[in-house]
C-alpha cells in the first residue's frame, strides 16, 4: 500500500496509522492508555491504526507526543527559498 503524505500549509506530513501502532506496541502501551492519557477517544485511535484514517496532523502530533515521540518539522524547499530570498532583499519577519 502507499504511503499516505498529506500536505498541510507548506510542508509535508505522513500520517501512518501502522506505523504508529508498531511504535506503540513496541514500548508496551496499551491503545486505550494512549487514548486516556491523549484525551482522544478508543475508537478513533483503533480507526487510525487500522485504516491511516486522520483528518487532522495536529492529532497525530498529539498521538506521537503520548507515547514519548518527539516531533520535529522541517521546511519544505519554498519556504527556504522564501527565507533565502527575505534575506537577499533585507526583508524581515513580522511576528
Amino acid at each position: 500500500m502507499a504511503k499516505k503524505n498529506k500536505t498541510y500549509r507548506d510542508f509535508n506530513f505522513e500520517v501512518d496509522g501502522k506505523k504508529f501502532k508498531k511504535l506503540r506496541t513496541a514500548l508496551g502501551i496499551k491503545q486505550i492508555e494512549v487514548a486516556r492519557m491523549s484525551g482522544l477517544n478508543q475508537p478513533f485511535l483503533s480507526k487510525f491504526e487500522n485504516k491511516n484514517s486522520l483528518s487532522c496532523y495536529k492529532s497525530y502530533i498529539k498521538l506521537l507526543r503520548t507515547i514519548g515521540i518527539d516531533v520535529l518539522f522541517q521546511p519544505s524547499n519554498s519556504m527556504l527559498e522564501l527565507l533565502e530570498q527575505m534575506e537577499v532583499s533585507g526583508k524581515k519577519w513580522k511576528l
